[in-house]
């Protein structure tokens, strides 16, 4: 409860411990109110997540995947986002190759 009073949006607990997803204008107070509760991060980052995904065939997965590959080749990128929601058919076969 404290972390949703502190900013956090939603907390999903895994096999590993927690995920909180918050704004990034709360990522700070967040921040500070695990530090006060004495609550040790592995991690601690921003990230995006789209706000929509669009489905894609198979052929545009490949498309999009071979773009990102060339820009996480490049030394400027730090990291590549997209939202491509993909079927598990589609991940299967491009797992394939």
């Amino acid at each position: 409860m404290a972390c949703i009073d502190a900013g956090a949006e939603d907390v999903i607990h895994d096999e590993e411990g927690f995920i909180i997803l918050a704004p990034y204008t709360e990522f700070g107070a967040l921040q500070h109110k695990l530090d006060e509760l004495h609550i040790e991060t592995k991690l601690a980052e921003l990230k995006r997540f789209p706000l929509s995904t669009h489905p894609v065939d198979l052929d545009t997965a490949r498309n999009v995947m071979k773009l990102i590959d060339l820009l996480d080749e490049d030394e400027d990128v730090n990291t590549v986002y997209h939202n491509m929601e993909m079927s598990e058919e589609v991940e299967a076969a491009l797992a394939e190759g």
